[in-house]
């Protein structure tokens, strides 16, 4: 049986410094970036949207032609698309602010004790 691993203490919600240290470490050498990545995404669905807003301006001049409708685009404007890609930019944004801002848990285990007050009516 390996001792010091039996050694490491587990805290309640939080991972050990040793788990921690060979994450960071395997990140490392992976050459990966959590926030590097998360901004890249954010690069891409930026663009995403204004491709879609391109679309969505485009059919719209498309209808508007007398000429019978000549003139769409190839790739016709698809709202579900377009909210699809505004809900995955609203994520990352949250996940980037997170970042920012230190990460916290989302909820918590700690118990609170109250104390309790008597109030005595005469």
């Amino acid at each position: 049986m390996n001792m010091s691993k039996s050694l490491v203490r587990r805290v309640p919600g939080k991972a050990p410094k040793t788990e921690l240290g060979k994450a960071r470490t395997r990140m490392e050498d992976l050459s990966f970036d959590p926030v590097e990545n998360l901004v890249a995404l954010h690069d891409r669905l930026v663009a995403e949207d204004e491709y879609q807003n391109f679309l969505r301006h485009a059919t719209m001049e498309a209808v508007s032609k007398e000429d019978g409708g000549e003139g769409f685009p190839k790739v016709r404007y698809s709202s579900l698309t377009h909210i699809a890609v505004l809900s995955q930019l609203e994520k990352v944004n949250a996940d980037l602010l997170a970042y920012g801002y230190a990460k916290v848990q989302d909820s918590s285990n700690e118990v609170f004790e109250e104390d309790t007050l008597t109030i005595v009516l005469n």
